[in-house]
């Protein structure tokens, strides 16, 4: 039985050693662009793209591969998502006011806590101190379209993968017909009809090698890394917007589907402890290092182990005990809900 297959059989797991290695490494570029050079290969860009993709493998198996309760599903999301999120918009907010970073109006914030601030910069313009949550709006966008999806196919039973990709090509359609009109890169790939196929690519990817574990079995072990070097060499800057996101996007899908298969030491490196502590506080500092970064400060290099700690706080004391309570209580209500009814004596 090949390595993928044996894999496959193994107990699900919401953590995922190399996953949480790669979410590490997505925020370390994101801190390294922000606060160091995006010279060459935009370190903040191709983080994000980083997150796209495991965004897409994770909600790829939680709906259509454990199958998991279309409003369980909704739920956790919510608990994951939105108490850290709520406080990040209205601590940035309040740093907008101080006159130590450029100010954003209320309607920013509102667009924001709506996650609409991806197409309302349209109207409103852009604040700086914001400017990270369109891809926040995107990754919502996305995982309402996956959840429509998949009620689609529990009921109707036809191919996710196949629905996936579609989707997929019609977004980066989209995306390259309006580069060839001569729209820029914030009006096209801020938004989510065109940039959710970089978490639909994740998702397709993952399925993919799920439906038929023997095409990781037939990859030799130095595959993710190749792939991963694709990937950061198609986001570089004179590569096209177009070509950057699909088959960039595609071949760093790759590489995080396919890192079960590669070399130990690679894949204990991507499970190194303190990889696997930044990712677990990614979510926590991608939400802060905006405001930090908005300050434009000559010693931004030294910004970073400060952006760190202000998102471990953020994690233990509003991500993570939120997530914890809010859980408590669906599964309390799950445990109600399924409680065996006894008939009177």
């Amino acid at each position: 039985m090949g390595i993928a297959r044996r894999m496959n059989k193994a107990p699900h797991s919401d953590r995922i050693g190399y996953l949480d290695g790669w979410r590490g490494l997505a925020v370390l570029l994101v801190l390294f662009g922000h606060f160091v050079t995006d010279r060459t290969v935009n370190g903040g860009r191709l983080g994000v793209e980083m997150f796209f993709v495991l965004s897409g493998r994770l909600m790829a198996e939680l709906l259509f591969v454990r199958i998991a309760p279309l409003r369980s599903f909704i739920i956790r999301r919510v608990s994951r998502i939105y108490p850290a999120f709520f406080v990040a918009i209205i601590g940035l907010f309040a740093l907008s006011t101080t006159g130590l970073v450029q100010k954003a109006s209320p309607a920013h914030a509102i667009s924001s806590l709506l996650t609409v601030y991806n197409f309302s910069i349209q109207t409103l313009g852009r604040a700086k101190i914001y400017d990270h949550i369109w891809s926040l709006c995107v990754e919502l966008h996305t995982y309402v379209l996956l959840f429509g999806l998949a009620w689609l196919v529990r009921r109707q039973k036809f191919d996710a993968l196949t629905a996936i990709v579609a989707l997929a090509v019609v977004e980066i359609s989209i995306g390259i017909a309006m580069t060839a009109a001569g729209y820029g890169y914030r009006i096209t790939y801020w938004h989510s009809y065109v940039r959710g196929a970089s978490i639909l690519i994740g998702a397709a990817t993952y399925l993919w090698f799920h439906n038929d574990t023997s095409r990781l079995d037939r990859l030799p072990a130095w595959s993710p890394m190749a792939f991963g070097a694709i990937g950061v060499v198609l986001n570089s800057f004179h590569v096209p917007d177009p070509l950057k996101y699909s088959v960039g996007t595609l071949a760093l899908a790759l590489s995080m589907c396919s890192l079960p298969i590669a070399y130990g030491w690679v894949v204990r490196t991507a499970s190194a402890p303190a990889l696997k502590l930044i990712g677990a506080w990614s979510f926590s500092i991608y939400l802060w290092q905006q405001g930090f970064y908005a300050l434009e400060l000559k010693l931004a290099p030294l910004l970073i182990p400060v952006t760190i700690f202000v998102g471990w706080i953020s994690f233990r004391y509003i991500e993570e005990p939120a997530r914890k309570r809010i859980n408590r209580w669906l599964h309390a209500r799950q445990a109600k809900a399924i409680q065996p009814v006894t008939s009177p004596s």
